[in-house]
């Protein structure tokens, strides 16, 4: 009765019977409070007051759904995307889960296992010893194992992670806690697949059937991300191998195996112990070194080359006096800076010329990059002096002395695979 009698009294306020009671004021003056003056407020969610329309509403709003529903269903099946599963990718998946399960062996967060994998592949020491590296992410995993590269351990805390790899039946998988695979993570969020690989033999990698004359020579390059991003450079432009000098970063550094993002494996690649070059530069072979901004005579060189004009080597060397340079002795007590700017000046003597107004066309070609703050070795100076190599550099503005090593061999890698892809045109 009460709960009618308030609806009622509602319905009066609503249809503005009895809306002249609350516009007049109040005249009686309370002990304990102001003046008090109220008028009638809109009703808010008024249909949650009355049974009627409430019931209504409920049906309308019901039957907006099921339409929503509908339509949503319709669009799906008109436009599946390709990665969503379907009902069968599903049920492969359960079939792969159930078949790897009795291979999947569960270890705890501090087990003895976990650790004695992880030191052998996290020192370089080690890692040489125990011949293994360790690729992180299922992007380097997948690379490795589609290059032939036969995994030993898959740590992983999802199952579905390993799902879709082609794991024979020798791998060790141990499924992790996420907590443990983000101790031993290198990167800030781990992406919770760590695998544990024999250390490939990349020299007997072959190069493609289409790759550029181009090899590309790396000398004192000590920061992982540079190599890595050499090595990756190297293959996208499709060089036909890369050779890593004495002074170089560690080829499987768990960085340049990031930073590369599975290059490794699709050029040969060659380390060597020491710095003789001699069975990659072959006689008439094109040489050239990458060299920062030149600071006095840059706009000079600059001015007096355009894109349309291209040098080769024989023609730049036409007009550049030969000088017989001496060099420091190898039993010369000098200190690390005196070498390193010995270098620089002697380096600074072989004839420059922009990356852009040399014909790369001619011959076959030995490109070789230094670390920016090391610069090349004693050794290899010579050896370019020897073999006549030029200077090839990238113009810059604002006072900037160099570029990154990735972004100046990207720079004239793909200069040259212009040039020789318009000339195959030709």
């Amino acid at each position: 009765m009460q709960f009618s009698a308030r609806q009622l009294y509602l319905r009066l306020i609503f249809n503005g019977k009895v809306l002249d009671r609350f516009t007049t004021k109040s005249t009686t003056k309370c002990k304990y409070t102001r003046w008090a003056h109220r008028k009638p407020v809109a009703i808010v969610n008024e249909n949650e007051l009355f049974n009627d329309q409430n019931e209504n509403n409920k049906e309308t709003l019901r039957e907006g759904r099921r339409q929503r529903v509908r339509a949503r269903k319709i669009k799906s099946q008109e436009n599946i995307p390709p990665n969503q599963e379907t009902l069968s990718d599903k049920e492969n998946n359960k079939i792969n889960i159930n078949k790897l399960s009795n291979r999947i062996i569960n270890l705890k967060e501090n087990d003895n296992i976990i650790t004695s994998l992880m030191v052998n592949v996290k020192s370089r020491k080690r890692r040489e010893k125990s011949n293994q590296i360790l690729l992180e992410g299922y992007r380097l995993i997948k690379d490795g194992i589609e290059a032939g590269v036969k995994p030993e351990v898959i740590l992983f805390s999802r199952p579905s992670d390993i799902m879709d790899l082609n794991l024979h039946e020798e791998v060790k998988l141990y499924k992790v806690p996420y907590k443990t695979m983000q101790l031993w993570s290198n990167l800030t969020t781990s992406p919770g697949i760590i695998g544990i690989f024999n250390i490939p033999d990349v020299e007997r990698i072959e190069p493609a059937p289409n790759a550029l004359p181009l090899t590309i020579i790396c000398d004192n390059i000590r920061d992982p991300g540079n190599l890595g991003s050499a090595i990756r450079i190297a293959a996208g432009v499709g060089c036909e191998k890369i050779v890593l000098l004495k002074g170089c970063v560690d080829l499987w550094d768990t960085k340049v195996l990031r930073s590369a993002a599975g290059a490794h494996f699709r050029l040969p690649i060659y380390t060597l112990t020491s710095n003789d070059l001699s069975s990659f530069l072959y006689d008439g072979m094109n040489v050239f070194v990458t060299d920062n901004n030149p600071t006095n005579i840059t706009n000079n060189i600059f001015d007096s080359h355009n894109s349309k004009n291209k040098y080769s080597i024989s023609k730049i060397y036409e007009n550049f006096p030969l000088r017989n340079m001496e060099f420091p002795k190898s039993d010369e007590n000098l200190k690390e800076s005196e070498m390193r700017k010995i270098i620089r000046t002697l380096q600074s003597q072989l004839p420059i010329i922009p990356y852009y107004a040399v014909d790369y066309c001619t011959n076959e070609i030995a490109l070789i990059i230094s670390g920016e703050t090391e610069g090349l070795n004693l050794e290899t100076l010579k050896l370019l002096w020897e073999k006549r190599a030029v200077r090839v550099n990238v113009p810059l503005l604002n006072n900037v002395e160099s570029l990154n090593v990735g972004a100046a061999l990207g720079i004239i890698s793909f200069e040259i695979q212009r040039q020789f892809v318009f000339k195959q045109r030709e």
